[in-house]
């Protein structure tokens, strides 16, 4: 049955947090398969862009038709044992627990409980490439919702020790902090990419992808983690919106999970070091699909193809309820930027991208 919102401007806060909480063994982010509902974040991000109430319930029960129950875990998780369960799915509903039950041991403080745990998951789920658990993390402290945030939490920790996305394992311990600009990065990797399939030579990527990949992170100048951020953000939205547009979701996935980390470094949750590592971390991804999908040119006259759009048709439009939750994720936050024509662009780009 259909649920009715509160029209009283007061009521919209609890009615989110409703939406959210509503059935929560039948609607949750982690499904049987340990991977996030992407979908489930339309809720809070149409929220966010004022979409209307009609809207919201439309998205509302959709998800309620097509999300999976959990399965009971084997046993409860407890502060002693919490990292022995990694990558393993069937403690999805166990991690949940556990992680909500320490929220009330915090005295139901987000940023502590945040600050407690993400020290020792964020990097190892980052490398894993799983971008979501982050871009969930961070919508939990947009809304300063607490239910989002252990999700996020127990995402991270079922995306760990799955089976490596590369021959080899990522060696954090070798990245050094070197003096390139991301831009000049990119740049040599194309080129050394163009020679490699010139001279027939492509078989080092695939034969050693974690090394080869690790050498250009250790030369990009991370030293000012503030300057990198925003210079990371700006190359991971152009690769996305100014490249074919059938490549284009995961480097958006790149930009909202380096918003998080802009939003976790302003509640200082991060340390220094931790806030360059892990932006190193979404370099390593970063490179490796932009040399997956055969170095993209990133042109940036593309941008001027696309008409302006205004945010109130964006937020009024029924078609929102069917895209790619990181197009609606990217269109908020570049919405609350507004720091040049850029951003403007940017909304264009990606509204009007199929």
């Amino acid at each position: 049955m259909p649920t009715t919102l509160p029209t009283h401007p007061d009521s919209a806060r609890h009615t989110l947090e409703y939406l959210i909480r509503a059935n929560h063994t039948n609607i949750s982010v982690i499904h049987q398969s340990g991977t996030p509902n992407m979908f489930l974040q339309h809720i809070p991000i149409l929220y966010l862009l004022n979409t209307s109430s009609k809207h919201l319930l439309a998205v509302y029960d959709q998800i309620i038709s097509d999300d999976c129950p959990w399965k009971p875990s084997p046993s409860v998780i407890t502060q002693s044992d919490w990292q022995m369960f990694f990558g393993n799915l069937s403690y999805a509903e166990a991690y949940k627990h556990y992680f909500d039950d320490e929220l009330i041991h915090m005295n139901r403080d987000h940023l502590k409980t945040v600050q407690f745990y993400v020290q020792n998951i964020l990097i190892p789920s980052l490398l894993q490439g799983d971008m979501y658990s982050t871009i969930h993390l961070g919508l939990s402290f947009i809304l300063k919702n607490r239910e989002m945030m252990s999700e996020a939490l127990v995402s991270m920790c079922l995306n760990i020790h799955k089976p490596p996305l590369l021959d080899q394992e990522i060696n954090i311990h070798e990245w050094k902090h070197g003096t390139c600009s991301l831009q000049d990065l990119l740049s040599k990797v194309a080129e050394k990419e163009r020679i490699k399939k010139e001279t027939n030579h492509s078989d080092s990527f695939t034969e050693e992808k974690s090394l080869y990949i690790s050498q250009y992170v250790s030369k990009w100048d991370v030293q000012d983690s503030c300057k990198s951020l925003k210079e990371i953000q700006k190359t991971a939205l152009l690769l996305a919106i100014t490249t074919p547009e059938s490549i284009l979701l995961p480097f958006l996935s790149f930009f909202n999970a380096l918003q998080t980390l802009f939003i976790l470094s302003q509640n200082k949750v991060l340390s220094e070091s931790l806030i360059r590592t892990s932006l190193q971390a979404i370099l390593f991804h970063l490179i490796l699909n932009y040399i997956s999908l055969n170095t993209p040119c990133i042109d940036s006259n593309k941008l001027d193809h696309y008409p302006l759009v205004d945010m109130n048709i964006i937020k009024n439009d029924p078609k929102l309820i069917f895209f790619d939750t990181e197009k609606l994720i990217a269109i908020y936050y570049l919405d609350k930027m507004k720091e040049s024509s850029f951003e403007e662009k940017a909304i264009s780009a990606i509204y009007h991208s199929k």
